[in-house]
């Protein structure tokens, strides 16, 4: 969700992915924002996209959420497993994102070097570590 439009009564554009609950392994979820279109890929394949809708990122802390496997509200909890939540603030092809996913799968400890590096990444627990 980008901004403030909860209940969605300004119908601003509103991009997600589905992850089944008490999934067998962890996940990397990955988005990418630029030249206005946003993609989401899950495990290195991209499921989910939007022409027209540009997520913006926050220059501080007290300007925007994000919510993962919950909702604002705090009552559509989720029971998953995301490892790794990775963020770029430009398109990439979707075979760069499908290496890099076949690189961590590989070596899960680091994250492999690209020519671009992501915006944000949060390390959220190693796959080996459930």
């Amino acid at each position: 969700m980008n901004g403030d439009d909860y209940s969605h009564r300004r119908k601003t554009p509103r991009l997600w992915v589905e992850i089944e609950e008490s999934p067998s392994r962890w996940h990397l979820l990955t988005a990418t924002s630029g030249n206005d279109e946003t993609s989401i890929f899950l495990d290195g394949r991209q499921v989910a996209g939007k022409s027209g809708l540009l997520l913006t990122f926050p220059a501080g802390p007290a300007q925007g959420r994000l919510v993962v496997g919950n909702s604002v509200y705090n009552k559509h909890s989720w029971d998953g497993a995301i490892s790794r939540l990775v963020l770029y603030d430009e398109i990439l092809p979707a075979e760069s994102i499908e290496h890099r996913n076949i690189q961590l799968q590989k070596t899960p400890d680091i994250w492999p070097a690209a020519s671009v590096e992501p915006y944000l990444l949060y390390l959220l627990m190693k796959p080996q570590d459930r």
